[in-house]
Parts: C-alpha cells; structure tokens; sequence
C-alpha cells in the first residue's frame, strides 16, 4: 500500500458508518427488487449486527428467466461466474456467501 492509499483509507474512515449506512440501503433495495425471482440472496447481517455489503452477489439457476426479467425492468448488473469458486464456500455450507463482512452495530 502506498502512502497516499493510506491517507486516503485514513480520512475515509471518518465516513465508514454513512457508508455502511448507505449500503445497507442499496441492499434493502436490491432485496425488494429481487423478491419475486428465483434467485438465492446473501444473508443478511445477525440481530445486534450491521452488513458491509461490499457487493451483493446472488445465486440464479434460471439465468435467462432472471436476466430477461431484469433486462426488462432496465436494470443494470454484473454476470462474473456461474458458480462460486471453492474459496466462496464458509462453514454454514451457504453456496458463495463466505466473504460477508458483518460490522457490529453500536
């Protein structure tokens, strides 16, 4: 990491709480929008908890129907993989959730 990365992670932290904030609202967003479709979602933070949300990656099995109905609504995303990698798998045996961040609320 170079100095100027560093400050500017430093002076971000400052913020971290309106980002999370944030976030959180997107998904709250994405959850709604998403409700109606086969698709697996990314669980959401444990009670007493706040969810990074870093990205909000779901699972689909019907991809056409999915993307079609997405499509359709004008909505913007991202296909990277079909299937998670080996290193997405956690312990709760979820497929692909292995990287949430969970921030304790205060």
């Amino acid at each position: 990491m170079t100095d100027i990365q560093a400050a500017l992670g430093a002076s971000q932290l400052g913020r971290i709480d309106e980002f999370i904030q944030r976030r959180n609202e997107i998904a709250l967003t994405y959850r709604r929008e998403l409700a109606n479709l086969p698709v697996e979602l990314p669980p959401g933070a444990l009670d007493g908890w706040r969810h990074g949300y870093h990205l909000f990656p779901i699972a689909v099995d019907k991809r056409a129907e999915v993307f079609s109905a997405l499509r359709s609504r004008g909505s913007v995303f991202r296909s990277p993989r079909a299937d998670p990698s080996p290193s997405d798998q956690c312990s709760h045996g979820l497929r692909g959730w292995g990287s949430s961040r969970v921030r304790r609320a205060v």
